[in-house]
């Protein structure tokens, strides 16, 4: 399996028009961004952000737009032109599709093996069929700008229950101790041989967990 051959295999998942693992990260990423922002604006640490903080914040906010603005206006004209919103669109791409293959490379080898092609494929697959017998209503095998939508907004909910769980102070910001905290708890409750990671026997155990408990929560929610 050559590099250039697995790589397009990534970006075609990746980038492909169906909502893909690949966007629920993107948007876990915004969220732990967000977070860390709020973390470094409340720099009294009281929890809330006064008009002081919101304005130095607002000013860090700028700045870093600006650093932004510079590093995608390469003639330096102040303007983003069409030419330069692909290319920093392209450079996003690229760098989402070394960590897609980064991903895939299990054994950190860096070749995509056979094996691991394999299992990124049924990886996709398996997440596929399961986006789609939630959210595709209209049974046409894929999901509409409206399912798309509602997908997006079922994982935010989700994202924001865990992050309600694991805020164990309950000042709006999981810290890192507490990311910690929620990793350890994570393993010492599906890391059943000890090994400090979890085995695909012992992600699946996790994943069938957590659809039980949103079926339970559902139903209770029905009652």
């Amino acid at each position: 399996m050559t590099r250039l051959t697995t790589l397009s295999l990534l970006t075609a998942i990746a980038l492909g028009s169906f909502m893909t693992a690949s966007t629920f990260a993107e948007d876990a990423a915004k969220e732990s961004r967000r977070d860390q922002f709020l973390k470094q604006a409340d720099t009294d640490g009281d929890g809330q952000i006064s008009k002081e903080e919101r304005e130095a914040a607002k000013a860090k906010m700028q700045e870093l737009k600006a650093q932004r603005l510079k590093e995608i206006d390469t003639n330096g004209d102040g303007q983003i032109s069409e030419e330069e919103k692909a290319a920093a669109k392209a450079k996003r791409e690229e760098m989402h599709k070394k960590a897609m293959e980064k991903k895939a490379d299990t054994n950190g080898d860096g070749v995509i093996s056979e094996e691991e092609k394999a299992a990124a494929e049924a990886k996709f697959e398996a997440h596929k069929k399961e986006l789609l017998a939630k959210f595709d209503k209209d049974g046409d095998g894929q999901l509409s700008q409206e399912e798309h939508k509602a997908a997006k907004e079922a994982r935010k909910a989700q994202m924001e229950a865990r992050k309600k769980h694991a805020d164990t102070n309950g000042d709006g910001v999981v810290s890192e101790e507490e990311k910690a905290a929620a990793k350890a708890k994570f393993l010492e409750k599906f890391d059943t041989d000890g090994d400090g990671k979890l085995s695909k026997e012992e992600r699946k155990a996790a994943r069938e967990a957590r659809k039980a408990n949103r079926k339970e929560g559902k139903q209770t929610t029905a009652q």
